[in-house]
């Protein structure tokens, strides 16, 4: 059933970043589960994650490396993939170190969590990927605002960023979606919530 499931969750991520919303939300039905919870709540995020951390189960949190202001909703950047021995701390580090994945409190970026999984992760949408009109948008943060990546090579280099992020859990994933905040253009309320609406559309489950 875990390898159904894996094809099936590999198949609603492959139709959710083609933009193809009613086919992800097809696949999602076939599912026991969603394929994704989805808050926009970070607390919420976070109790859920540590309610899952019995025994052997790892949690964690993760977010695109393209995902900048999410140090604004109070997440911290990845650590970069040279500095492997936080990484490894990450991931093996007990409950009750800081360093720890369950600590939840430093998320890992596809660049250095490709090719790893874990039981149960968070992930951290940013907004350097929107929904908007239709397709999605990919963005890079040329400070002090956002420029459209309209190259599409770079539109799929952050698709398959995202990709990686989504295809990470073994047993469950949260996506947490930032309200964000009218005062600030790189954060406006509107993108979260036009991407926010696709996914739900696509099959997350909200709570």
């Amino acid at each position: 059933m875990r390898a159904f499931r894996n094809e099936l969750h590999g198949k609603w991520v492959e139709a959710l970043l083609a933009g193809k919303i009613d086919e992800a939300k097809a696949t999602a039905d076939k599912m026991e589960s969603p394929p994704a919870l989805i808050t926009r709540d970070l607390t919420t995020l976070k109790t859920w994650l540590r309610e899952r951390r019995r025994g052997e189960h790892r949690v964690g949190l993760l977010a695109s490396s393209g995902a900048v202001r999410l140090v604004a909703e109070g997440i911290a950047p990845s650590p970069r993939s040279n500095e492997l021995q936080d990484v490894i701390h990450w991931f093996l580090r007990p409950t009750g170190d800081y360093r720890s994945s369950n600590a939840l409190e430093t998320p890992l970026s596809e660049f250095v969590c490709q090719g790893l999984e874990i039981d149960y992760v968070g992930l951290c949408w940013g907004n350097d990927l929107i929904w908007q009109n239709d397709e999605w948008v990919p963005r890079k943060m040329r400070a002090p605002n956002w420029s459209v990546s309209r190259n599409p090579e770079e539109k799929q280099y952050r698709l398959n960023a995202y990709r990686v992020l989504l295809t990470r859990s073994r047993a469950g994933l949260v996506v947490y979606m930032p309200k964000g905040d009218q005062s600030d253009s790189t954060r406006l309320p509107e993108s979260f919530e036009c991407t926010y609406e696709a996914l739900v559309a696509a099959g997350c489950a909200r709570f």
